[in-house]
């Protein structure tokens, strides 16, 4: 097994350290810009409503920026929808089929509009905890996990799985709680020293003075 000593990153470089972190993103989504995105809402509502959703979905590493612009495009999409239907209202339109496309077709728009930027709220929310967790782990270098949750203000176990969470999440590639120590485990940011496990390919924490099994599926090193 191959054994390698992390060694520490500089405070300079947030950009690229945070890019490092970045998860695969989902091709076709992130190929497409915001305004593409929200004509095909409004030409085609299916296919835009995927396409935004698995966007802001699969591109973690830019919740903030996502969530913001998920609540912008709502907020354009109830600007469009309201005023028409106002205006049909006091216009007295009338017909079912008439009702449906002044009135119907725009009150679905707002709702649309409104749960996007609810959402998009909530996205840009955990965007900014997400944000905050890695600052304190990969800039400040805290990865005692009591450490971080003092920081953060939060309870022991809330901190284990929001960083749980970052690591299944692939904005902490190959990291693992080493639950002996009260530790996240980082490659480049930990000064523990770590080896892959040959048969699970998960990390691991070399301990000199006891058992180096591997704590994922029990192999001897």
């Amino acid at each position: 097994m191959a054994v390698s000593n992390n060694n520490g990153l500089s405070r300079g470089k947030t950009a690229a350290r945070a890019s490092q972190y970045a998860p695969e993103l989902s091709p076709v989504a992130s190929a497409l810009s915001w305004a593409v995105i929200i004509f095909l809402i409004i030409a085609i509502l299916p296919l835009g409503l995927y396409l935004m959703f698995r966007k802001v979905s699969y591109e973690k590493i830019r919740y903030v920026e996502n969530g913001r612009r998920m609540v912008f495009a709502g907020a354009m999409l109830t600007a469009f929808a309201v005023p028409v239907i106002l205006l049909s209202v006091f216009a007295g339109v009338h017909g079912a089929r008439n009702i449906l496309i002044f009135i119907g077709i725009p009150a679905l728009y707002a709702v649309i509009g409104l749960t996007s930027m609810i959402f998009g709220s909530v996205c840009s929310y955990k965007g900014r905890v997400n944000n905050r967790y890695l600052e304190v782990i990969v800039i400040d270098r805290i990865t005692k996990i009591d450490a971080i949750a003092e920081k953060l203000g939060v309870e022991y176990a809330a901190a284990t799985d929001k960083i749980q969470y970052l690591i299944d999440c692939g904005l902490l590639p190959d990291a693992f709680i080493y639950e002996t120590n009260r530790e996240v485990i980082v490659p480049g940011v930990s000064t523990s020293v770590t080896y892959r496990c040959i048969h699970c390919g998960k990390m691991n924490v070399l301990d000199e003075n006891g058992s180096n099994d591997c704590v994922h599926c029990g192999a001897a090193y």
